[in-house]
């Protein structure tokens, strides 16, 4: 009896250690971008934004096939380097592959930000004007590998 239980008991061990390896869960990929306008770099100049004072944000949205929010997916956000590169890792193990809108928010130094301009006011400060929201964002990917994206901000103009 005692035998059995402790082949029982080593079964049981490799079992749960099995589980807990990776490769069972859900696949993360790491994506790096860049931010062209017209193809050419979007460079981020200036004190404040080697500080962190102005920045460049973008986040990645779960969406279904149709391009809604999918239900309890979590949006990952990271900053933009000012030579308009950036890497979405997921806070260094990557996100979730899958399907993605792709958004930014460029928001400047404080002195840039004037509350009595209609547009401002309107988008939070947000010096894209609120071109590239989740409702409004042109950028979509099927991010299922480790890759690429390039954004062309020029996409998102008004009339373009």
């Amino acid at each position: 009896m005692s035998r059995q239980y402790g082949r029982w008991s080593v079964l049981c061990l490799l079992l749960v250690g099995l589980a807990g390896c990776g490769g069972m869960g859900e696949r993360l990929v790491t994506i790096k971008g860049r931010l062209v306008e017209g193809g050419q770099p979007v460079r981020f100049e200036g004190q404040e934004y080697q500080v962190g004072v102005a920045r460049v944000e973008v986040t990645f949205w779960p969406v279904d096939s149709a391009g809604k929010m999918v239900a309890g997916g979590q949006s990952w956000s990271t900053s933009v380097q000012p030579d308009g590169t950036f890497v979405m890792d997921g806070a260094g193990k990557g996100i979730p592959a899958g399907r993605y809108k792709v958004g930014l928010r460029h928001t400047g130094a404080q002195q840039q930000y004037d509350p009595q301009d209609p547009s401002m006011k309107e988008h939070g400060g947000d010096l894209f004007q609120g071109r590239f929201t989740m409702d409004k964002t042109p950028f979509v990917f099927d991010l299922n590998t480790n890759q690429e994206v390039t954004l062309d901000i020029g996409q998102g103009n008004p009339g373009s």
